[in-house]
Order: C-alpha cells, then structure tokens, then sequence
C-alpha cells in the first residue's frame, strides 16, 4: 500500500487522473483522496471457493463498468486479487493493463494470468522468478525496485536519536530489519543470524 501510494503521489497529475478502486474504505483511501486520486469502492475480497469466483466475477464487470464510465486507458492493478479482475476488466475493454507484483509464491492462475497483461512490474528478482512465466512471455515481466522518496531520508532520525531513544550504547552493534511480516521474508533467518 505504501509503495502504491508513493506511486500516485509521484505521478504527473498534469497528465493522468488516478482512479482508485479498493473493496473498502480506511487509511490508504483516506491518503490516496489527498494525493488526488479518486476513490472507487469495488469488493473485492470474499470467502468460500463459489462465493469467491462470483464475487471475482462481480467486481471484474463493476471495473469494466468503472473503466468505460471513466474513460480509464491503462489498468494497473497492485495486489493478487486485484490482478484478477483488473485484468480481466481491462481486457473485456480492450485496453492495455499493468499487473504490479509483490509477493513470492503465486497460485497456478495467478501464473497464467501475468501472461495476460502487456506488463507485469516484479519488485525483485526473487518476485519475477516466482512466477515461473513461459518463456514465450518473459520479455512481459520487468524488475522495478521500490523507490524511496528522498524525504523519507530528511525525516529519519540520526543515529544517535534512535540509539537513546532504544537505549543502546553507541559502542554496541545497532541493526534493523524492515519488510512485511510474512514467513517468506526471512525475519527468522535474521534473528537466528
């Protein structure tokens, strides 16, 4: 969410209007209505295996309505689930879409969905592998790291802030770990070494 927002704030709003659907309403649309964007409230999460292909199936055609109605020219969708009905929208609409990726570890659609995109943007190499995309289509997938804005830089405190404020003596190693909490980050690995 942090990257998608760094991403809306970073675009020209000269030259693209930002559409923004999201299954609810919270932080992310609160920050991504100041940042310009519109706001479009498309569920999009469900539970059970029918309820979730209706449900897919639902929120693809409220895009594919939300595309038309809109004028919106390039999908770029930000999550899994996204990627499934931003997709599927885009193509019923014919227009180009962009599936950004973030995780390691897809389910075999998710797979065969990326080929369906004219672009998939991986965050890593690690991501980009972990589709296993046919080789037919691996000049669709491209890394782009993350960027960090540079006043995130500005805003960071010195080193000697953050050491009182853990209280860790300035001779003492200091080492930090930022990411997800998910398994396949490697928090574990980084505490046992």
């Amino acid at each position: 969410e942090h990257s998608l927002l760094e991403l809306i704030q970073g675009l020209d709003h000269e030259r693209f209007e930002v559409h923004l659907a999201c299954s609810m309403e919270g932080p992310l649309t609160d920050r991504a209505r100041e940042l310009g964007a519109e706001i479009h409230l498309v569920p999009m999460l469900f539970q059970g295996k029918l309820r979730k292909l209706w449900g897919l199936f639902r929120a693809s055609m409220r895009l594919r309505k939300l595309i038309r109605s809109a004028g919106i020219q390039l999908v770029h969708t930000n999550s899994l689930i996204a990627g499934y009905c931003g997709i599927f929208a885009a193509k019923l609409c014919n227009i180009p879409s962009i599936w950004h990726v973030r995780d390691i570890s897809y389910p075999d659609p998710a797979k065969k969905l990326c080929t369906q995109a004219r672009r998939v943007i991986a965050n890593s190499k690690a991501t980009a592998e972990s589709l296993d995309v046919p080789e037919q289509h691996e000049n669709k997938v491209e890394v782009i790291y993350n960027g960090v804005a540079p006043r995130f830089f500005e805003q960071a405190e010195s080193g000697r802030e953050v050491r009182a404020e853990l209280q860790v003596n300035a001779d003492e190693k200091l080492v930090g770990i930022f990411g997800r909490l998910d398994p396949w980050t490697g928090h574990q690995d980084f505490l046992r070494a």
